[in-house]
């Protein structure tokens, strides 16, 4: 009789423990698989620069309003402005090469040029000989002035020998006395053109 009941016993026992292993392999099932993340390498540093980013074309057209862009100076000198000078004036006896003068102080066109008493470019004349002074363009003269000084005067011009003075363009005066002058001749142009001094170094035989 009592190997009969435990029989059914035992099955019951069997039975739990078939349940509860099930339970347990669910249970064991149901949890997440927790994955091993390894960390992602680290960038490799090269020695190439970073490449800029883009920029506007140079040729684009700026924003309205905005300023537009300015040469600025580079600092090298800039030239001096040229001066132009009045135009030659020759000085000639009857016969004779006429010979330019050496410009002096002047003022003419809007500009000057300022000289002391020069020696003049040289020219040979006779004694009592008539010289004729005359422009190498067609410039209109109010006034005229001829005047000398021994070389030893130059450029200091001290002791000026007033020699002959007119008006007009037509302009003549005798040679000094036979020595070595610089001899002058000022002019002041028409029409308020400016004036020149022309000199020469003038040898009287």
């Amino acid at each position: 009789m009592h190997a009969e009941r435990s029989a059914p016993v035992t099955l019951v026992l069997v039975l739990v423990g078939i349940l509860l292993g099930g339970c347990t392999a669910a249970s064991m099932s149901s949890e997440p698989a927790i994955l091993s993340l390894s960390p992602s390498p680290s960038p490799v540093q090269t020695d190439a620069p970073a490449r800029p980013s883009a920029s506007p074309s140079a040729s684009a057209d700026p924003a309205p309003g905005a300023p537009s862009s300015v040469a600025l100076p580079t600092g090298s000198p800039q030239p001096e402005p040229t001066l132009v000078p009045p135009p030659d004036a020759t000085l000639a006896v009857e016969g004779g090469d006429p010979v330019v003068g050496e410009q002096g102080t002047w003022s003419w066109n809007n500009a000057a040029s300022d000289a002391p008493w020069l020696p003049g470019y040289p020219i040979h004349v006779g004694a009592n000989e008539r010289l004729t002074f005359n422009m190498s363009d067609r410039v209109p003269i109010d006034t005229w002035q001829a005047s000398r000084v021994p070389p030893t005067a130059v450029p200091g011009g001290d002791g000026v020998i007033g020699m002959a003075e007119g008006t007009g363009s037509s302009i003549t005066f005798e040679a000094p006395p036979a020595g070595s002058w610089s001899v002058a001749v000022t002019v002041r142009f028409g029409d308020n053109l400016g004036d020149a001094v022309y000199y020469w170094a003038m040898t009287v035989e």
